[in-house]
């Protein structure tokens, strides 16, 4: 089977992360003023979410290769709803997003599998989402 990565809500919480910080200092200025403006409570994983995917991730500079390339990847999971991704379809990803400037398959692979800080995480071999 093949392995696919996603950022690990759940995990962030464990290890007293917050996801809602994380996403929400990523926001496009006129989506984090509307979302913040609409509530006090911070907004939901889904709500965010779904901000970046529609407006965020479509902004010029959301993924570049002036990054660092944990920040594009985060990046890139924001953009993509958080669906889980194979190694192969984050490479891809990346290279549309970032041009040929993407580490090898093994590399990326040993990133994703030691992140401590945006809770990028591999999925169970036997998840079905």
């Amino acid at each position: 089977m093949v392995s696919r990565y996603r950022i690990d809500v759940a995990w962030l919480d464990e290890n007293r992360r917050s996801f809602a910080s994380l996403a929400g200092s990523r926001l496009c200025g006129q989506q984090h003023g509307d979302l913040h403006a609409a509530s006090d409570k911070p907004a939901g994983v889904n709500s965010l979410l779904e901000v970046f995917r529609q407006c965020c991730s479509q902004q010029e500079g959301f993924i570049s290769v002036s990054q660092p390339l944990m920040e594009s990847l985060f990046r890139l999971f924001l953009a993509t709803s958080n669906r889980p991704l194979t190694l192969q379809g984050i490479i891809e990803q990346l290279r549309a997003r970032r041009g040929e400037r993407v580490p090898p398959p093994e590399v990326l692979q040993a990133l994703l599998d030691k992140d401590t800080f945006y809770g990028l995480r591999r999925l169970p071999e036997d998840a079905s989402e």
